[in-house]
């Protein structure tokens, strides 16, 4: 499986379109489709560590196109999983406080 069949793959199944992935990582909607086309076939190692941040998966395994489904969840560092839980424990008030001091929807 190429790392464009994986980026494609994933981003559908977060449900998520090429312009909202591609603001994710900080390009243009057409790179994404650049990328999971193959028409970029040599991604930035900077590009890679975003896509695999965005998708919440582990950059090697992106990178690799002998593995394939499922995919290998990235690591968390330790204040993301603090944060994680945080969010999880919170209260509605709470997370719609996070939300508008991080400009994020879904109020």
């Amino acid at each position: 499986m190429t790392i464009g069949d994986k980026i494609k793959r994933l981003r559908i199944d977060r449900e998520m379109t090429q312009e909202e992935l591609g603001s994710a990582i900080g390009v243009q909607k057409a790179a994404i489709n650049k990328y999971e086309t193959g028409v970029v076939v040599n991604l930035k190692q900077s590009v890679i560590a975003n896509l695999a941040k965005a998708l919440d998966v582990n950059p090697v395994w992106l990178m690799d196109e002998e593995s394939d489904w499922p995919p290998v969840p990235r690591e968390k560092d330790n204040d993301e999983n603090e944060l994680v839980a945080a969010w999880r424990n919170a209260e509605d008030w709470q997370r719609k406080a996070v939300r508008k001091l991080l400009n994020m929807k879904g109020e």
